[in-house]
């Protein structure tokens, strides 16, 4: 990984997201996009992102606000150590698991939504059923995660690992990605959302204080 972390900073691919203020590694998916054609695979990965990034920089709609990063927060705390378990027993890139866990129910295990999504990945009847979980389910922590993070992993591997459309597809669906040709949807709903988990993911890329030794 750190040869390919370096012949992605030499080859300059921070086309992209550097003009977004993000360093182009900022999202943990893109670096091993590199492993084949640096400069045209890694740069696609990252315009993906960038584009949804930058489509969104308006604020939140209403009653969506920003969720806070894994750490501040009594149910981040409370759940965040489930959240990093279950994600590498499934597989699944933890601060990828955190950053959609974070935008789906701010760490709120009792969440529902309108549309009757619930849990911590907020998941709907038939998307729990297909991933092994009964709808009457969906309200247990640890089930609702492992349900989720299948999903989730299921859709990356069908996206060939494209972080932005495995996203969109876990707000709108893979079939709303197919329908618009492999693309993100031009839904406002899910450019907001992929937005928001980019967002997500670039703050838990970024060091803290405590590690990089800057001070307030």
């Amino acid at each position: 990984m750190a040869r390919v972390l370096d012949a992605g900073r030499a080859a300059g691919l921070s086309l992209y997201l550097g003009p977004l203020g993000l360093p182009w590694d900022s999202a943990p998916d893109l670096p091993a996009r590199a492993a084949t054609s640096p400069r045209v695979t890694l740069n696609e990965a990252a315009r993906h992102l960038a584009l949804a990034l930058a489509a969104e920089r308006a604020p939140p709609a209403a009653g969506a606000p920003e969720p806070p990063p894994a750490g501040p927060g009594a149910r981040a705390r409370r759940w965040g150590p489930l959240v990093d378990r279950v994600a590498r027993e499934e597989g699944l890139d933890p601060a990828l698991a955190h950053a959609v866990v974070a935008v789906e129910s701010a760490y709120d295990p009792a969440a529902v939504s309108p549309k009757d999504a619930v849990g911590l990945m907020q998941l709907m009847p038939r998307t729990a059923e297909r991933f092994g979980l009964a709808r009457e389910r969906r309200g247990e922590p640890e089930a609702n995660l492992r349900a989720g993070m299948r999903y989730l992993k299921w859709l990356l591997d069908y996206f060939g690992r494209d972080l932005a459309l495995a996203v969109a597809g876990y707000n709108a669906g893979e079939g709303a990605v197919l329908k618009h040709g492999r693309r993100v949807p031009p839904y406002p709903e899910t450019r907001t959302y992929v937005a928001r988990v980019a967002r997500q993911l670039a703050l838990r890329a970024a060091p803290s204080p405590a590690r990089s030794g800057v001070r307030p």
